[in-house]
């Protein structure tokens, strides 16, 4: 990572996925001319895992001889030269170990099993080992430049009748000691997909993966890159969400806010204040904050002292960086937000402390509309976190438009990129965010369609007043354009509110995006452990610990509406977000139910009908 001239703030050792955390120094023991915190490595070494011997399942040979055996020696298989592979099977089929080699000369592109295996051999009681041909793929496809092979692609076919769970255990191109971030992939036709953690051999020949069905192909891969941040910024009085504690780069502690004399309102405040982890907090200004940020900016004796009051904040708060979340800055007023970052960095990268910016991006192509000068920016931030417009449906636009712009003028790894974990409403008063369960709340509100009172035996319609399929309303539903989950429905007066909600199969496509920029990381926007915020870590986790997007789609069957009731029957398909209710034939206050997903989680409402014999209320 660069620095500015003269010392700039050294990040301290990132802890990645598995790492336990630690601080390298005492927050008050830095200072100008301290040691520099030890540099970026990779994961650290760890020994190879040992294989226990296979007790059930039977046991691998392997003559010193350079030939290779499994089980009992077997003659060669009819067919022609090819790859071998076994499969040692145990007689209650508790799972297949299937063993992948080569030998050099003896590739054969065409597969050679006449449809059955080339024989059987009984190995001791309870052991079958059965062999037939599999092939190295002549042309595997390109691998990400972030992976690298360290196996031949294999593919194979396993006879229909052999049933999993499979144990896969594939010879290495070059034996390894290093065991460090191997996995299993899979090429489905269209990209490679990761099937899970690949064991090293205790002699570092194969790697091992178990899988409960046996893919096409399999290749044994390293991940080479990381991205080295995953910050998340957290609301103040609250902590961060749990699943995201331990793997968080910087946590960024949320609660102050520009006051009109340069000064920082508000407080920071951590639930648990002992975080491991670097701690920026986020000196944010609002929207209707923007006029006032400008008039800082503006004035020279102001600007300094808003320096100032962040530097003074953060050295007694024992903080290690700010982060300035500024983005409605005019213009006009270009080169003094760009002094401000600079001076402000320069003075706190002198005190090792480190400082991020965020920019606006925009689908015009815009960065700001001009307010940001990238180039100075990037030269002095030790962090640039690009956030995309608020409208979903704006997100590839803005990114195609403005990220390039941004990388021919700040270095791909100092760039995160926003995600978001709210979901957003469009009314006639414009856009604004709410929470995950916020929206689901609106999207499960229920009622019953035709006016009271209501009689025992009488059949009414309940519907989900958000998701009734009508001319406007269209139910909940994943948006494949935009890649988010949607609903829309009518206000009191007509008009049209959509609501988009983000969640973790939205954000494993934003974070596509971090994979073709080579972006440096990411940026949570509420990273809390507040139930309303929906939880990315699923899509987070699968991201950085294979190095690719997890970019499966949620159920669709998760989408459709589950009407409940105390008593009486439900008819008619619920799809349409309405079914027929035969009220309880007996008077008494009777609830019903509705619950929806957005295929991640499940929310609902609940309400209690009177119902009433003829001649009372």
């Amino acid at each position: 990572m660069s620095t500015s001239e003269g010392g700039g703030w050294q990040p301290r050792p990132v802890r990645r996925l598995g790492e336990e955390p630690r601080r390298e120094q005492q927050r008050s023991g830095r200072a100008s001319g301290s040691p520099d915190p030890a540099p970026f490595t990779p994961e650290p070494e760890l020994p190879a895992p040992e294989f226990p011997p296979p007790s059930e399942t039977g046991t691998v040979v392997r003559p010193a001889s350079g030939q290779r055996s499994f089980g009992r020696q077997a003659p060669p298989p009819r067919g022609g030269a090819g790859v071998l592979v076994a499969l040692i099977i145990t007689a209650l089929l508790v799972g297949v170990i299937i063993v992948l080699f080569f030998e050099p000369g003896l590739i054969d592109a065409n597969f050679n099993t006449n449809a059955e295996d080339d024989f059987s051999t009984s190995d001791g009681p309870g052991v079958q080992t059965s062999l037939f041909e599999a092939r190295l793929t002549e042309r595997p496809p390109a691998i990400p430049e972030i992976l690298g092979a360290v196996s031949p692609v294999y593919e194979f076919r396993v006879p229909e009748r052999r049933l999993g769970p499979f144990v896969f255990e594939a010879e290495l191109t070059n034996p390894t000691q290093d065991p460090r971030n191997l996995g299993a992939y899979t090429w489905n036709g269209d990209e490679w997909t990761r099937l899970g953690d690949a064991n090293l051999s205790s002699d570092g020949a194969t790697a091992r993966i178990d899988l409960a069905e046996a893919p096409a192909n399999l290749v044994i891969l390293r991940r080479l890159q990381f991205r080295d941040v995953i910050a998340g910024r957290v609301p103040r009085g609250e902590e961060p969400q749990s699943i995201l504690a331990g793997s968080l780069t910087l946590v960024h502690p949320d609660g102050w806010h520009p006051g009109e004399d340069g000064s920082l309102l508000g407080g920071v405040e951590l639930v648990n204040a002992q975080v491991p982890q670097n701690r920026w907090p986020t000196v944010y200004a609002t929207d209707e904050q923007a006029d006032l940020v400008n008039d800082i900016l503006a004035s020279d004796n102001l600007r300094r002292q808003h320096i100032a009051n962040i530097q003074h904040a953060i050295k007694s708060g024992l903080h290690d960086g700010v982060d300035i979340h500024y983005l409605d800055v005019s213009p006009a007023l270009q080169s003094q937000f760009t002094s401000f970052i600079s001076e402000l960095a320069g003075r706190l990268h002198r005190e090792d402390r480190g400082v991020s910016v965020h920019i606006p991006i925009t689908a015009a192509g815009g960065v700001g509309e001009g307010g940001y000068d990238l180039s100075q920016l990037g030269a002095s931030a030790d962090f640039i976190v690009i956030e995309p417009p608020l409208d979903p449906t704006l997100f590839e636009a803005a990114i195609a438009a403005s990220l390039p712009t941004v990388l021919e003028r700040i270095e791909s790894s100092k760039v995160l990129l926003a995600l978001p974990s709210h979901a957003v409403v469009r009314d006639a008063s414009g856009f604004r965010e709410i929470t995950q369960r916020d929206a689901l709340d609106i999207a499960s509100l229920i009622s019953i369609r035709e006016p009271g009172p209501y009689r025992p035996g009488m059949r009414v319609t309940l519907q989900g007043n958000s998701i009734l399929l009508d001319n406007l309303a269209g139910g909940l539903r994943w948006d494949s354009v935009n890649r988010i989950v949607t609903f829309t429905y009518p206000d009191q007066t007509g008009s049209a509110v959509t609501v988009w909600i983000h969640n973790r199969f939205s954000a494993a496509f934003q974070l596509q995006v971090v994979s073709d920029y080579e972006l440096g990381g990411i940026y949570i926007s509420n990273a809390s452990a507040d139930p309303g915020n929906a939880n990315l870590w699923p899509a987070v986790a699968a991201f950085f610990e294979s190095g690719l997007p997890d970019l499966r789609l949620p159920n669709a069957i998760l989408f459709d509406p589950i009407f409940s009731v105390e008593a009486g029957q439900l008819s008619g398909a619920s799809g349409g977000g309405w079914q027929f209710w035969d009220l309880p034939t007996e008077p008494g206050d009777y609830r019903a139910q509705l619950v929806v997903s957005d295929g991640d989680v499940r929310v609902g409402h609940v309400i209690t009908v009177p119902v009433r014999a003829e001649g009372t209320e």
